[in-house]
């Protein structure tokens, strides 16, 4: 039988970092600046592939969003 602590992480903590994760990548991505097909593109890949979408997004696509916006003087 599994051990109550084994059990709370499998049933709450994971769920919960998971919620998290997706939540913090969509509010980081409404954020970034960049263009409409771009938003789309990332919209997409969080949505359909939850986990490693939002991760790809804070790895790639938060760089490479903020090296193609024009600095605004």
């Amino acid at each position: 039988m599994l051990s109550y602590d084994v059990m709370f992480l499998a049933f709450w903590l994971v769920p919960l970092a998971y919620v998290a994760l997706m939540v913090a990548a969509l509010l980081s991505l409404g954020q970034a600046r960049g263009t409409q097909r771009e938003f789309v593109t990332w919209l997409a890949v969080i949505v359909l592939a939850p986990i490693l979408g939002a991760v790809l997004w804070f790895v790639l696509g938060k760089e490479q969003r903020s090296r193609a916006q024009s600095p605004t003087s």
